[in-house]
């Protein structure tokens, strides 16, 4: 398989593109931190932690710390910014106990007065139906409210909703001016996705330069999606002159992340010498670790290495392991390479039928090397030779 063809694919099996639909609970511990600012990490829990309801009537617990005192008398004196705090203390069980239905009732009452980092928590709520049944609709109507608002995480997760059709009807135009303007203040993960709608001409006119200007504000704040992608735009030449050297130092970069498709790309190299001292040794150290982490090509690769002996000692049965596991994801190049295994017995009991089902799997996907080996392994079986 020449360079272009791996290259290509390990892009098919990469997602570049984050989607800002999951994962979000974790999003709203992390606002917490804002309420720390106030309440300081000793004063914390010092005092008995209060019931929800004794809070929610506003009653007085004389052994709550200054700040948390302070923070509930705002709440109910209808300071939005006190309530998104207040909420939060709920949410992870700081003080009071938790409550999430507190949580929930406190980010309402709050959001009602335009706070934009509850409304940005609410969206996430229903998003990830976290204290309320998840509500892909609702959780965009509140996004798009702190979004207007200038709230940059806000503006990206509505932008995704917009790429993704979720809550709203897929409009990639809709998407890119929310990605822009969440870009522009500097949010790595819009500047990615924007620069990958640059490079696609998805929802914006095509143009590979302002990809990669793009993806290297990204790399600059450390994403590996962003230097992953600067290492392709050097492989191929897109939006800057072709350099090999160049490409390899951003692989580097996001495989040293765990970037496992760098890691694929970034054996390549030092298999074939692109832009780096060839070393087959460095390759298969850089397959091996995108293989654990259940990359096909990658997988596949190792295999390679393990039956050929080269940058590794040469193990027929570790090979098959390997070729197995690529194969089980569907790859019509490791099915054909574990049919061979099974056909001549190396690093595989031999077993014809096994060799068969595999190689008829990798001719069903277009695999031709694989039709031959079927056609003369099942002529060979009913001759009984």
């Amino acid at each position: 398989m020449d360079e272009q063809s791996s290259l290509n694919l390990v892009r098919r099996t990469t997602t570049v593109l984050e989607t800002g639909l999951s994962g979000q609970k974790h999003i709203l511990e992390r606002m917490v931190a804002e309420t720390l600012e106030l309440v300081r990490p000793g004063q914390i829990g010092l005092g008995r932690r209060e019931s929800s309801r004794a809070a929610e009537e506003n009653q007085t617990e004389t052994n709550l710390p200054d700040e948390v005192s302070e923070l509930v008398a705002k709440a109910w004196a209808g300071n939005a910014a006190a309530q998104q705090q207040l909420g939060n203390l709920y949410f992870v069980g700081l003080t009071f106990a938790k409550d999430l239905d507190a949580a929930l009732r406190w980010w309402h009452r709050a959001s009602r007065q335009g706070n934009m980092i509850a409304q940005w928590l609410l969206g996430c709520a229903y998003a990830e139906g976290v204290c309320v049944p998840k509500d892909l609709s609702t959780a965009a109507i509140w996004l798009r409210r702190a979004a207007l608002q200038g709230h940059a995480d806000a503006q990206f997760s509505l932008a995704c909703r917009y790429a993704n059709g979720a809550g709203v009807p897929k409009d990639m135009v809709e998407a890119v001016d929310w990605y822009r303007q969440a870009a522009d203040q500097g949010d790595f993960r819009a500047q990615v996705n924007l620069g990958l709608c640059y490079e696609r001409g998805d929802g914006v006119p095509k143009n590979s330069a302002e990809a990669v200007r793009l993806y290297l504000l990204a790399a600059e704040q450390k994403s590996d999606k962003a230097q992953f992608s600067l290492g392709v735009a050097y492989l191929q030449g897109e939006g800057v002159p072709q350099d090999p050297q160049e490409a390899a130092k951003w692989l580097r970069l996001a495989a040293d992340q765990g970037h496992g498709s760098a890691q694929v790309l970034l054996g390549d190299a030092y298999e074939t010498g692109k832009g780096v001292i060839r070393d087959t040794v460095e390759s298969v150290k850089w397959y091996r670790l995108a293989a654990d982490q259940g990359n096909p090509w990658a997988q596949f690769r190792f295999g390679c290495a393990c039956a050929w002996g080269e940058g590794t000692p040469k193990n027929l049965e570790e090979a098959a392991k390997w070729f197995g596991r690529a194969a089980d994801q569907g790859k019509d190049y490791a099915q054909y390479e574990l049919g061979l295994a099974y056909r001549d017995g190396k690093g595989l009991p031999r077993d014809d039928f096994e060799a068969l089902r595999w190689f008829r799997q990798a001719a069903d996907a277009g695999h031709a090397a694989a039709k031959c080996a079927y056609d003369e392994l099942l002529e060979q079986m009913k001759r009984g030779t």
